[in-house]
């Protein structure tokens, strides 16, 4: 059923992971006046703009694949299944991020500034664990139910 309470960890996560496209990741200070912005589709200096696609792509992945899990309610098994690779993969993004951000920081010799957006992803992986815990309780109470009948 659609309307269960894994679908709700599911939507918040698909939203925060769409927070990530259009929020900077963090922000580099190399002088007083001169600052970079990462995002998921690329870096931001001034007004010259460095697309980046990997991180996108990625995020994009990880964004569809809830969505997807989300409408395959009747198939509870597979649901568990995208729910752990989505995790895995959220755990990648995450790492990908920490390596994307200090990689260009110590490249420019620039300080770091993290904005909230750098660990949506680690809060979407956890939302994804809670999910999966709900969608594998309602496959034990059908197991459950069907050993009755």
């Amino acid at each position: 059923m659609i309307q269960r309470v894994q679908t709700l960890f599911l939507l918040i996560s698909t939203i925060l992971l769409l927070l990530l496209i259009w929020n900077p990741l963090a922000i580099l200070q190399i002088d007083e006046s001169t600052f970079y912005e990462i995002y998921t589709k690329g870096y931001f200096f001034e007004n010259e703009v460095q697309y980046s696609y990997a991180l996108l792509v990625f995020n994009l992945i990880t964004i569809i694949f809830p969505v997807i899990t989300i409408f395959l309610f009747k198939n509870r098994i597979l649901q568990m299944r995208l729910c752990i690779y989505n995790f895995i993969l959220l755990i990648g993004l995450q790492a990908i991020i920490v390596y994307t951000i200090y990689a260009t920081a110590s490249n420019l010799k620039a300080e770091v500034f993290l904005e909230y957006t750098s660990v949506l992803p680690i809060i979407a992986a956890i939302l994804h664990f809670i999910a999966f815990k709900y969608i594998k309780r309602d496959e034990e109470l059908v197991k459950a139910a069907d050993r009755i009948r």
